[in-house]
């Protein structure tokens, strides 16, 4: 076995470095992937979770090409690093210049204290020129040195999670408009501009009973950051009124609180009849809250209807 110069090996080491700087890039959509709401991902980036993690491959795929020499694989990840140098500046500057603005800063511990403050954009931008440095010297190491064979294997599967991506994005700015999914509506209930919202919603209403469950779900979720979701699911069958009412009635002997809320807002009074059945039927199976709920709603449509406790 021949042995491998302390050049070779060098530039060996610049390839390998290169390669991992640049399938870094990789990160961002497996972050999302796993950390991310749908209505998140579809406001910032227009791809589903299944594109996100197209994206992860592809983008890895580009660090073992860069590796195995092809210099142009290089270039989304150098591409990534001067967005990101140029956007983590901008977020260093803003507010830098405001604090500067707004205090008389006349000695260097002020000055330095500003600095300590915004370290954290200032580490961002250190590792975005490193990784950019990187990158680049890995595209000027495999352009000397050339190309080395790549398995078709790889070639095929770094095509077809190109197409795959292609076809998420493709999905996501016209097909589902065809489709018509009720996850997907309620998602783009949050998402986009008003009239996309509108056209989501008309979808919707226009589905009835078959949208019920996915907007119940949509009042149901739990994150904080999502309001607007429980929100428009709530308004949404709302507008539906009465012909959505079976399914509400259905959900609601399931113990659906979201199903109870809805029925609610639509008052119809003809519907505490139906609840009061499944108040009589239910044996208190339902946990307190649901109990305590649907007999406010009850005597909320129908104050004729009595009770007992």
């Amino acid at each position: 076995m021949s042995q491998i110069s302390p050049q070779d090996m060098a530039n060996i080491k610049v390839l390998l470095r290169g390669a991992l700087a640049a399938a870094a890039p990789g990160l961002v959509p497996l972050v999302a992937l796993v950390s991310v709401n749908a209505v998140d991902v579809l406001t910032y980036v227009p791809l589903d979770r299944f594109g996100l993690a197209a994206a992860f491959v592809v983008l890895t795929s580009m660090g073992y090409l860069l590796w195995r020499g092809r210099w142009w694989a290089g270039l989304p990840a150098l591409l990534s690093a001067a967005a990101a140098t140029v956007y983590f500046s901008i977020k260093f500057v803003r507010p830098l210049s405001a604090y500067l603005k707004a205090n008389d800063i006349n000695n260097l511990g002020e000055h330095l204290w500003s600095l300590v403050v915004l370290a954290p954009s200032l580490v961002l931008i250190l590792v975005s020129l490193t990784a950019g440095l990187v990158v680049y010297k890995g595209i000027q190491m495999a352009r000397k040195l050339g190309p080395r064979p790549v398995s078709p294997v790889v070639w095929g599967v770094v095509i077809l999670w190109l197409l795959l991506l292609a076809g998420d994005a493709v999905y996501q700015h016209y097909v589902w408009r065809y489709l018509q999914r009720p996850s997907d509506m309620v998602v783009r209930l949050c998402v986009g501009k008003p009239q996309l919202r509108a056209e989501a919603e008309g979808y919707l209403i226009r589905m009835q009973g078959k949208a019920v469950p996915e907007l119940l779900a949509g009042m149901a979720v739990a994150d904080t950051g999502l309001e607007c979701l429980r929100q428009s699911s709530r308004q949404v069958l709302v507008k539906m009124g009465a012909s959505v009412q079976p399914e509400l009635l259905d959900a609601a002997r399931a113990g659906s609180l979201e199903a109870l809320v809805v029925l609610r807002d639509i008052g119809d009074p003809r519907v505490a009849e139906k609840l009061l059945e499944i108040y009589n039927a239910s044996g208190r199976q339902h946990t307190p809250e649901y109990d305590d709920l649907l007999r406010e709603i009850i005597v909320q449509l129908n104050p004729t209807i009595h009770l007992k406790p």
